[in-house]
């Protein structure tokens, strides 16, 4: 009976080995899967492409991980400097702030002191701002951009200003988003 006993429990333990066996295969498997499944999955993220086109955008727009088309770019910068030249006194705190939040944060500080000292003019003159852009030129390598248009200034009803303007727009692409990295009017030649 004892012999009977042993081998039972042999059989009984060599099942229980096998069994063992088989669970650390499928357990390997899984992970393995696991594993493979998140790198395609982060893969295809990188290929991944969002196509926006809201009512007032009459270009297709399109954002690929951290790049973006020059009609996406051309679209920020277009708003940006909306923000920073079409203004009243009355709405002139809520464009400042707008632009803003468009700056990256290396810009920020001095985008802000220059606005602070705008500001103070803006009102004080009661000064109104208009600037109508007729031709960008993107630079994605160098991430600038060359807007020529004309600016319209008045203060107090009065024209003070009406002339064409060159500004050079630095941005930078971060996530997809937009940034404001430096303005600047350049003197034309």
């Amino acid at each position: 009976m004892t012999a009977m006993h042993i081998k039972k429990f042999i059989n009984k333990f060599d099942n229980l080995k096998a069994e063992n066996r088989l669970l650390k295969f499928v357990i390997i498997v899984i992970g393995i899967g696991c594993v493979v499944s998140s790198i395609l999955s982060l893969q295809a993220v990188k290929y991944q492409k969002v196509i926006i086109l809201p009512p007032a955008v009459d270009k297709r727009i399109v954002i690929r991980g951290s790049s973006v088309n020059a009609e996406y770019i051309e679209l920020f910068s277009k708003y940006a400097m909306g923000l920073l030249l079409n203004y009243t006194p009355r709405i002139y705190d809520d464009q400042i702030n707008d632009l803003l939040k468009l700056t990256s944060p290396g810009y920020y500080p001095a985008l802000n002191r220059k606005l602070i000292e705008m500001k103070e003019n803006v009102k004080r003159l009661a000064i109104t701002s208009m600037f109508y852009p007729h031709i960008l030129r993107i630079n994605q390598e160098k991430q600038e951009i060359k807007i020529l248009g004309l600016r319209i200034q008045t203060a107090r009803s009065q024209e003070i200003e009406r002339e064409e303007k060159i500004y050079m727009l630095n941005y930078q692409m971060i996530n997809g988003r937009f940034y404001v990295d430096g303005i600047q009017e350049i003197e034309k030649k």
